[in-house]
């Protein structure tokens, strides 16, 4: 099936973006730069908490609008871990949302402190930005210019959201 490659751009950039906030967050929340076995060892002397992440994965798969390709966990050798994702959508979405949650594991798996949701076309609108919503605005505003843009899509079906100029009349 041939997709469009500015849909195909598009999504790509987003998944990245996602990826990038993913790596930003595990670093913000005191991940350790050197990955080791016993927790207490980190090759710096600071009390921070160490955070290590050791499995990343998409729930939910198959998807019903989109194709997951594939969903693999990342390390790069300084020791960051990060989630490498690529989804295809043969159609263009009026509602795109992206969650991220974060789970620890004492006994069992319980929420922790990151639940994260955004809808793009919305966020845009309406321009006021959590943090996590403006980091993700903002790489693909630096990355891509050319899609950074108020969404067509998305748009709801109330009049003061969807003003559309009437046409004049000709003298």
């Amino acid at each position: 099936m041939n997709f469009p490659i500015d849909q195909q751009k598009r999504f790509s950039l987003l998944i990245y973006a996602f990826v990038a906030v993913i790596f930003l967050t595990t670093n913000a929340f005191g991940a350790s730069p050197k990955l080791s076995r016993k927790l207490g060892n980190t090759t710096t002397n600071t009390n921070s908490p160490i955070l290590r992440i050791t499995k990343l994965q998409c729930i939910e798969a198959p998807y019903k609008r989109s194709h997951l390709n594939y969903c693999k966990m990342i390390q790069l050798a300084n020791g960051t871990v990060g989630l490498n994702t690529s989804v295809t959508i043969p159609h263009v979405l009026n509602y795109f949302e992206v969650t991220a949650k974060l789970y620890y594991k004492y006994k069992t798996y319980r929420p922790f402190m990151i639940d994260w949701s955004i809808e793009l076309c919305q966020a845009e609108r309406i321009g006021k930005f959590n943090p996590s919503t403006a980091l993700v605005m903002k790489i693909i505003e630096e990355s891509v210019p050319e899609f950074y843009y108020p969404c067509p899509h998305g748009v709801s079906d109330t009049a003061s959201q969807c003003k559309t100029p009437s046409p004049k009349s000709a003298l």
